[in-house]
């Protein structure tokens, strides 16, 4: 059949897109196989990566060891480290995945006239595995009863409490009331927003990253400068120093642990504790960058005794002893004195 003059036109006008559409497909080959190349270096560093942090890791033991004491409880050893004479005994509270060395800077000033003991939760820092169940503030107010108890670190005791570790320390003078003397919660997590809030998946995604870079070596070689940027604040230098053994990928599964246990903890804070405090020394501390329900909450913490105290932090963010130790300090002496 003959062209004719319109099917001729249309040929001429299809012959550009073609050679644009041909272009394009062109393109996306190329950036798909660039992208592949980037994928495949990224997964060949990251094994390279893992080999050299698994043979690195062997020696940490050696490299870095724990600056307190193993003690076997439950068949489990826990790591706490007790510095210090006098009484009360002050029992320091990490945060949520967080090591006894972030207390160190606290410690190290508190440890003149008074018997002070940080520790790892199970899994954490030098602390061993934890067993395969759900983590919550109750079975580990239970580990440190039981730490305290096999390492002969006698009551009475003033806790002081950083983020989650409150719930554990709100469990632990639940469970013996007669033997808490005082407490100091820094920035303590909400129970309440906790249940209505659930598990973050943000913060899951997080410790997943966080898990890798672990696993990588990536934490190892530049954590110094990692760590403080994700958590907005300086940590202790001693925490820094230490960071393999602090932030090794068992502590960061153990962290995930933790976070996945928080819901099932406050759930059961809010069902069994009790809602008054009687006259207990209590110090409720807001971080500066605390919002107007977290404070409402923590003012409602703090209004559960009659001698009970809430303040606000002036500067820094979520980390209040990071920022100004020595104010933390003066907070805990004085909660120390009101116990007798």
């Amino acid at each position: 059949m003959l062209e004719t003059s319109t099917d001729a036109a249309r040929d001429t006008a299809t012959v550009p897109a073609r050679a644009a559409r041909s272009r394009r497909r062109s393109g996306l080959r190329r950036v798909g196989r660039g992208l592949l190349l980037v994928l495949a270096l990224l997964v060949v560093a990251g094994l390279a990566g893992a080999g050299v942090e698994a043979v690195v890791a062997r020696s940490d033991d050696d490299r870095y060891p724990p600056p307190g004491r193993l003690v076997t409880v439950t068949g489990n050893d826990l790591h706490l480290n007790c510095t210090g004479s006098g009484a009360p005994t002050v029992v320091l509270e990490a945060g949520l995945g967080e090591p006894s060395l972030s207390w160190a800077d606290v410690q190290s000033s508190l440890d003149d006239g008074l018997r002070v003991c940080s520790y790892d939760r199970a899994g954490l820092g030098w602390s061993g595995v934890a067993d395969d169940g759900a983590w919550t503030g109750e079975a580990a107010a239970a580990d440190l009863a039981g730490l305290l108890g096999a390492a002969g670190e006698q009551g009475p005791y003033v806790l002081v409490a950083h983020s989650v570790g409150a719930l554990v320390s709100r469990e632990f003078r639940q469970a013996h009331p007669e033997e808490v003397r005082a407490m100091v919660l820094l920035d303590p997590t909400d129970a309440e927003a906790v249940r209505t809030a659930g598990v973050p998946t943000v913060a899951v995604a997080e410790r997943r990253i966080q898990g890798l870079l672990a696993r990588t070596g990536v934490l190892r070689w530049s954590g110094k400068w990692l760590v403080p940027a994700v958590v907005g604040d300086q940590p202790p230098q001693a925490l820094l120093s230490r960071l393999p053994a602090a932030y090794h990928p068992g502590a960061i599964g153990a962290s995930l642990r933790e976070l996945r246990g928080t819901v099932a903890s406050a759930e059961h804070l809010l069902r069994q504790e009790d809602s008054s405090w009687g006259d207990l020394p209590v110090t409720v501390v807001s971080a500066s960058s605390a919002s107007q329900s977290q404070r409402d909450a923590h003012a409602g913490l703090a209004a559960r005794s009659s001698r009970g105290e809430h303040v606000s932090a002036e500067s820094g963010g979520h980390y209040v002893h990071y920022v100004d130790p020595q104010w933390v300090v003066g907070l805990v002496r004085e909660a120390a004195a009101a116990a007798g």
